[in-house]
C-alpha cells in the first residue's frame, strides 16, 4: 500500500507531537542501553582485574611452597629413593642380563651425580628397620600385693628443682 508525498506530509503534520515523542524515547533509549552496556563492561573489567589478581596470589604462593628449600630436599631423597627402587626392581626382574646392567649402571651414575648436588644424600644409608607390631604385647598387671602409689611423680622444673623438693635430694 503506496501513500503519495501529500498523504504523508499530512499525516506528519498531524502526528508531528506523537512522532516526535516516538523519536525522542528511542534516543533517550539507545542512550540507556548504551549507558547500561558501558556500566557492564566497566564491572565486568573489574571482575576480571580481581580474578587476575586472585590467579596471581595463587601462582606466587604455589610457586613458594614448591621451591622451599626443605620442600626440595625431599622432594629429591624421594626422585632418588624412586630411582633407586626401580635400580632393584630391574636388578631382580626376570629380563636379560644386559637390561640388568644397564639398569645398574645407570643407578650409580645418577646417585654419585645426584649426592654432588644435594646435602641430604645419605638419605638411603641412614634407614633404620622399623618393627611394625599389629598386636601389642599385653602390660604386665601390678603384683596383687602391691599398692598403687598415688603420690605425685618428681618431675624436673627449669630452676633444676623438682616437683617434689630440690634436685639434690
Amino acid at each position: 500500500m503506496a501513500f503519495t508525498e501529500k498523504e504523508i506530509e499530512e499525516f506528519v503534520k498531524e502526528n508531528r507531537k506523537l512522532i516526535e515523542k516516538l523519536m525522542e524515547i528511542q534516543k533517550s533509549g539507545a542512550t540507556d542501553a548504551a549507558a547500561a552496556g558501558r556500566k557492564a563492561a566497566h564491572d565486568a573489567k573489574d571482575e576480571v582485574e580481581k580474578a587476575k589478581k586472585k590467579a596471581d596470589d595463587f601462582a606466587k604462593q604455589t610457586i613458594g611452597l614448591l621451591s622451599d628449600p626443605e620442600v626440595q630436599r625431599h622432594f629429591m631423597a624421594m626422585g632418588m629413593e624412586f630411582i633407586a627402587g626401580m635400580s632393584v626392581l630391574m636388578s631382580k626382574a626376570p629380563i636379560p642380563d644386559s637390561f640388568k646392567n644397564m639398569a645398574s649402571t645407570a643407578g650409580t651414575s645418577w646417585q654419585g651425580e645426584a649426592c654432588a648436588r644435594n646435602g641430604n644424600c645419605g638419605a638411603a644409608q641412614k634407614m633404620t628397620k622399623v618393627d611394625i607390631v599389629t598386636k601389642p604385647a599385653p602390660k604386665k598387671a601390678a603384683a596383687s600385693g602391691q599398692k598403687k602409689s598415688t603420690a605425685k611423680p618428681k618431675t624436673a622444673s627449669k630452676k633444676g628443682k623438682t616437683d617434689a623438693g630440690t634436685a639434690s635430694e
